[in-house]
């Protein structure tokens, strides 16, 4: 070998000790991150624990000589005793006050043991206040029914044993507040309704004529 081959052999072999290795083979091992989840103690919660109950109730007559008469069948839930108490008005001249008994068009409760305020129960974290929201949904089934909130008595809290009942206020708007949820971490609810039937309105047995909601939250 001449000389300057072999300078041309010694130069390409230091390159070649200077060059990177080539990357040996890299493998990955993956695991997964588990956790088990139940729900926090005093976690906020609503359920529905008995329907609102009018019973049977009478559609007004046409002995009266005008027409469109309407009978207003109040469920108002009682201070003094947490149950439902029940109350006729008719329309019009016999709605300023309560009648208990028969109306003058023939409005009547005639299955007064099966009268009930809509019931639930809160569950909530005991001394945290707890805000709530009551709503009247009426049903569109038939037009010449109309399930609205009562004009007093519209819905009653029982407390850690003392009932309270939500203040009236002006065409029973007063739906909504705010209590301090009890040690034993439960809110009893009975809410009232009335129910308005017109002449026209369809015989049914136990017809759906609206809904009650209750939202809650911290």
């Amino acid at each position: 070998m001449n000389q300057s081959n072999f300078r041309v052999a010694a130069t390409a072999a230091t390159f070649a000790l200077l060059a990177p290795c080539a990357a040996q083979a890299q493998q990955t091992a993956d695991v997964d991150a588990l956790a088990s989840l139940e729900p926090a103690e005093g976690s906020l919660t609503v359920r529905g624990a008995g329907d609102l109950q009018f019973g049977l109730v009478t559609i007004p007559n046409n002995s009266r000589a005008i027409g469109n008469v309407v009978c207003a069948y109040d469920l108002m839930i009682n201070p003094d005793d947490f149950l439902t108490a029940r109350a006729i008005r008719e329309s019009p001249d016999f709605d300023a006050s309560p009648i208990f008994g028969v109306s003058p068009s023939g409005c009547e409760f005639r299955s007064v043991p099966e009268v009930a305020g809509a019931g639930f129960e809160i569950i909530c974290a005991p001394s945290v206040v707890t805000n709530f929201q009551i709503s009247w949904n009426a049903s569109t089934a038939d037009p010449a029914l109309n399930f609205v909130p009562p004009s007093s008595g519209l819905a009653g809290l029982f407390i850690g044993g003392t009932s309270t009942v939500l203040p009236d206020a002006p065409g029973g708007s007063a739906s909504s507040g705010s209590v301090a949820c009890p040690a034993g971490g439960a809110i009893d609810v009975l809410v009232g309704g009335t129910l308005r039937v017109q002449q026209t309105a369809i015989a049914a047995a136990n017809a759906s004529v609206g809904s009650v909601s209750l939202s809650v939250n911290y």
